[in-house]
């Protein structure tokens, strides 16, 4: 969103505001010139369908119930000045135009290779459109990468510390246990320990996975391999398949930066 501050820096010339969009690769770079700093102010992201967990397996061995599982995807924002992580669930619609077709959600696409195209119909959502503001320099890198936690999480379902409540105690937290933390671990990427809660207000002690990595704030490490699959050739429905990504993004100068942010 552009800020009252922002919206006279560009009137007078001191910044410029433009439009960046990224598309087809999980990995983007935008340089930023030498002497400038540049602000993100919004991020729309477009719905695509990718629902093979590793890069060579072929979508069409995965499935139609598969598209629950592999949808929720992080887009890492490496502005060297700030690192940010936005995390993103797909939403595609399907209509089936032979209202006589029986679909077995359990069964791989490949069954379904010869009807798919002719009598399912992907739709796009409408994308989501975020305000941010995320102080950049030197480069921006865009990271998209999938959940590879997704039938490997176990919680430590407790009741949280006494310190933990408001008094008076709330209904469902004082005396009913909740979620306090998640142990996520698979092949493809290290394993972590999510705590929603925050240490001190857990039942705790937990014993950490592999790599002691704890964090309380959600978002999913990037996968040792690499997790969006590789698009080879002309495939169906090609822009269903990738991501993305528009960025609006204001330049300054540094010493009109320095100038608008001291007024």
């Amino acid at each position: 969103m552009i800020t009252p501050r922002i919206e006279k820096a560009i009137l007078s010339g001191w910044a410029t505001y433009r439009k960046i969009n990224h598309a087809f690769s999980s990995f983007g770079s935008i340089a930023i010139p030498k002497g400038h700093t540049a602000i993100i102010l919004d991020i729309s992201w477009h719905h695509f369908i990718d629902v093979s967990p590793k890069p060579e397996f072929s979508p069409w061995l995965e499935t139609l119930e598969n598209l629950q599982k592999y949808s929720e995807y992080q887009l890492k924002i490496d502005g060297k000045k700030s690192l940010n992580y936005l995390e993103y669930r797909n939403i595609f619609k399907f209509v089936i135009t032979n209202p006589r077709l029986a679909i077995d959600i359990t069964e791989p696409f490949s069954a379904y290779e010869l009807i798919l195209n002719k009598y399912i119909l992907p739709i796009h959502s409408q994308p989501i459109q975020k305000d941010v503001f995320f102080v950049c320099e030197n480069y921006i890198n865009l990271s998209i990468t999938k959940n590879v936690y997704i039938n490997n999480v176990n919680d430590n379902y407790t009741q949280l510390n006494p310190k933990a409540n408001q008094p008076p105690t709330p209904n469902g937290l004082g005396n009913l246990p909740v979620t306090t933390a998640a142990n996520f671990f698979d092949p493809l990427a290290e394993g972590y320990q999510l705590i929603p809660t925050l240490r001190e207000n857990t039942g705790g002690p937990y014993v950490a996975p592999i790599g002691d990595q704890i964090i309380e704030n959600y978002n999913h490490p990037i996968s040792k391999v690499g997790n969006l699959s590789t698009i080879v050739g002309n495939q169906p429905f090609l822009y269903n398949k990738t991501p993305l990504i528009e960025l609006g993004i204001v330049i300054f100068n540094s010493n009109d930066f320095d100038k608008i942010a001291n007024q």
